[in-house]
């Protein structure tokens, strides 16, 4: 069976090293091409220079410049199209994300949920949307 991650770019934005390094370990073991960036600013300039397709940009809620949702806001207007998913460890952020159509991912991470919803978000599919 095909891996549903390769051929598929996320764009990972987190602020805290070691959940940064998870996060791009495990996309990476996937299958996924991971691209990666420490704040809005720096994920906006990645988003920039990639000049093929991100599947996914995978925000964290809280960033030291932007919030998360401000990020994915400026990202949508830049790549329209282009699944949000924000992790969170605050539950209310499900909700959040759910208003405006995003996807969403707790943290910490359980690894097999968070590569389903990851998969499922990068694909298109509904069955990580926030709800």
């Amino acid at each position: 069976m095909p891996s549903q991650a390769k051929g598929k770019t996320v764009l990972v934005v987190e602020h805290e090293p070691q959940l940064l390094g998870m996060a791009v370990t495990i996309l990476k073991r996937a299958g996924f091409a991971v691209l990666w960036a420490m704040s809005a600013e720096a994920a906006l300039r990645v988003a920039a220079d990639c000049a093929g397709p991100i599947h996914l940009l995978l925000a964290s809620y809280t960033l030291p410049d932007l919030s998360g949702p401000e990020l994915a806001a400026s990202f949508e207007r830049r790549r329209p199209g282009t699944p949000i998913m924000l992790m969170s460890g605050y539950p209310e952020v499900r909700a959040l994300a759910a208003g405006y159509g995003w996807y969403y991912t707790p943290k910490p991470f359980v690894l097999c949920v968070f590569l389903d919803l990851v998969k499922a978000a990068a694909a298109g599919g509904n069955g990580a949307k926030a709800a």
